[in-house]
């Protein structure tokens, strides 16, 4: 849930109606909710809780209504529920005056942008949906590998805070350690770090490392999309790992599946190196290059 206070400072919107927005009133849905058809009349108004948004047809059209018929119209689709209405730069200044006295009695907040509504929903409107995305925390760490976003995963105390300072070392983006909040917005997943723990991981025989101080702020990112998971294995569990790397593995989370790869840890390998090598060779089935065991299989075939 989101406050209209929280999309004013997001946005740094001013209200056209201070004087009588309540800026405490929470938005219930997630979306922007044009509500063209409930102004006209063809459709029941039904606003539960969406910012409303409204441009150059809902201004054309009340500009074609009587004043009484507009002033109705607006009083069925602006109600109590309704935490705030944005205008676009098309809706003229004699319909915004039409509506500031109806949104007044409810109290809601009146915003107008000079952009267009599709732009105002691919902002404001995103924003509004991922506060209503499903979440789920996860035990792991979380870097961004050459543009890709890499979760690691794997019991406590196999090694994934020593593997993720390696890669930042290696001029590899710091993320999350330890918890990974996940959030999934349409068919895509987004991880990013839990507030208390922000910019910290945690290393044994170190303690915690303020990864922004010490290797520089170009070192971190706040969020980012998850592309692939990676499961580190230890020695116990070897022999449950895909050796050959052919099984389409995932992780599970949030209804979804992620794109997962299994890394066995042996003494005296390199984790950092690994990792590495399991994303760029992910990357490269992504970018279609074909799968060395289909080559090898193609080659025998073509032998005999």
């Amino acid at each position: 849930m989101v406050k209209v206070k929280q999309i004013m400072k997001k946005f740094e919107m001013k209200a056209l109606n201070p004087e009588h927005a309540d800026y405490e009133k929470e938005v219930l849905a997630p979306s922007i909710h044009r509500m063209g058809l409930e102004l006209t009349g063809a459709a029941p108004a039904s606003n539960m809780g969406n910012v409303i948004g409204w441009g150059t047809r809902e201004s054309k059209y009340l500009l074609s209504l009587s004043k009484e018929e507009a002033i109705k119209n607006l009083d069925r689709v602006i109600t109590d529920t309704t935490p705030a209405i944005i205008l676009s730069k098309g809706v003229s200044k004699e319909v915004v005056d039409l509506i500031i006295p109806e949104a007044n009695k409810h109290k809601t907040a009146v915003f107008q942008r000079d952009m267009h509504l599709a732009t105002i929903n691919m902002n404001i409107g995103w924003y509004i949906i991922k506060h209503f995305a499903p979440k789920e925390s996860v035990h792991g760490s979380l870097v961004v590998m050459n543009g890709l976003g890499v979760m690691i995963v794997g019991e406590s105390g196999i090694g994934k805070s020593e593997a993720v300072l390696e890669l930042i070392q290696r001029g590899h983006l710091f993320v999350s350690d330890d918890t990974v909040f996940i959030k999934k917005i349409g068919t895509e997943f987004f991880g990013e770090p839990s507030p208390i723990t922000k910019g910290y991981l945690e290393a044994r025989g170190m303690g915690l490392i303020d990864v922004p101080s010490v290797y520089g702020l170009k070192s971190v990112k706040d969020k980012t999309i998850i592309n692939l998971v990676i499961e580190l294995v230890g020695e116990k569990d070897l022999n449950n790992v895909d050796r050959l790397g052919t099984d389409d593995l995932s992780y599970e989370i949030l209804g979804g599946k992620i794109k997962k790869m299994q890394l066995p840890l042996k003494t005296g390998r390199s984790l950092s190196s690994l990792i590495e090598a399991a994303t760029n060779l992910f990357t490269t089935r992504v970018n279609g290059v074909a799968d060395p065991l289909d080559e090898i299989m193609r080659r025998r075939d073509e032998s005999n």
